[in-house]
């Protein structure tokens, strides 16, 4: 039995010499992903000096997961009570020592519990090109996690918690012991809220949380807008996720990918978060050919207005560097053919698609 480092799947032989699969928690030593990833820290008088050093040593045992510096996962760390506290910025450390050591020098305040302050920081300091995020067209994921034993005041989280979402900003929560408001971090937290809230009990539960943490938040897609050209790389065989919620002006949806350098696969879900070549071909699209351009469609359940996109992209080559589009399908066929007579005016009529248009009971544009 082997372990096809990549994805949650073990392949097995059995007694008929079929092919099968189990699924598996395969979690590497180290998460070699590129990604932009903040702390946000409880500081509140609810939490114990001894309960805030806890949150700290799982900052540091989450960091030490992954491979730090300017071209792999950058980490900030910052803290809120009655006010934010900043700590670290995503371009202050690249090596993981000095981070570490950083991290560990953070001290508690023990105030109140100002979380929509603290949203609003990481989206308009924290997770800018200013203060050393990475530009959101480069496909790298911004991951924000924050960690709180109880419920917010100071103000309504409810608009900072959507302008953080709908800034590319992929939000985990993290409620410890019986006090927090769940609807709270529910709203906080990005969709679906079953892979972004995570409730524990106490402060001692944090510790045996962070392999998980580590885990999903290095499998975490970049936000991509439908429309924009992303340009990024992969490594051979490593993959790299994106998702991107598309208005459903049409019944399908069209990714396309142009190799710059290198080969790569693309493979496309509304179901799976991190669709791989192991996925059944019913939830997952995929297009693995040699063509430098390669497109795959999927087409939305009937009756989706606004639809969470996944694309996964696995390298084929030692380099492969790419650009990803996605965007709505709005007609019949890709092409159509029109006769246009020479030095026409501007403004003349060429062809008629309208009544080639995808019709339904969608919101037109």
């Amino acid at each position: 039995m082997a372990a096809s480092f990549g994805f949650d799947w073990i392949y097995y032989p059995n007694d008929n010499d079929a092919a099968g699969y189990i699924h598996a928690s395969v979690i590497p030593e180290i998460c070699q992903a590129a990604i932009d990833l903040a702390f946000i820290l409880d500081g509140s008088g609810s939490v114990s000096r001894t309960d805030f050093r806890k949150e700290i040593d799982f900052v540091k045992n989450v960091t030490t997961f992954f491979n730090v510096g300017a071209n792999a996962t950058r980490i900030a760390v910052f803290q809120y009570s009655d006010k934010v506290y900043p700590a670290i910025g995503l371009d202050d450390y690249f090596t993981k020592p000095s981070l570490l050591f950083a991290v560990d020098s953070v001290q508690y305040t023990g105030k109140s519990t100002r979380t929509a302050t603290a949203l609003d920081y990481a989206r308009t300091v924290i997770f800018t090109t200013a203060e050393g995020a990475r530009d959101s067209k480069l496909g790298v994921p911004k991951v924000a996690v924050l960690l709180t034993d109880g419920k917010s005041n100071g103000g309504s989280i409810t608009n900072p918690a959507r302008l953080i979402k709908e800034s590319g900003i992929n939000v985990f929560s993290i409620g410890v012991t019986g006090n927090v408001n769940v609807n709270e971090l529910n709203e906080i937290a990005s969709d679906p809220d079953d892979d972004h809230v995570f409730l524990l009990n106490s402060f001692d539960d944090v510790a045996g949380f962070v392999d998980q943490m580590s885990a999903i938040s290095c499998d975490e897609p970049a936000v991509v807008e439908p429309g924009d050209n992303t340009t990024t790389e992969v490594g051979e065989d490593d993959f790299k996720y994106f998702k991107t919620e598309c208005e459903a002006f049409g019944d399908e949806i069209t990714i396309e990918e142009r190799d710059i350098t290198g080969r790569v696969h693309v493979y496309a879900s509304v179901e799976a978060k991190n669709p791989s070549p192991l996925d059944h071909p019913a939830v997952v699209s995929r297009n693995e050919s040699s063509s430098p351009i390669k497109t795959v469609t999927i087409r939305l359940p009937s009756g989706s207005v606004t639809k969470l996109i996944y694309v996964s992209v696995q390298g084929q080559n030692e380099t492969n560097r790419f650009v990803l589009n996605i965007w709505d399908t709005l007609f019949n066929h890709s092409n159509y053919d029109a006769s246009v007579v020479e030095n026409s005016r501007p403004g003349t009529f060429v062809y008629d698609i309208s009544a080639d248009y995808r019709s339904g009971d969608r919101k037109s544009g």
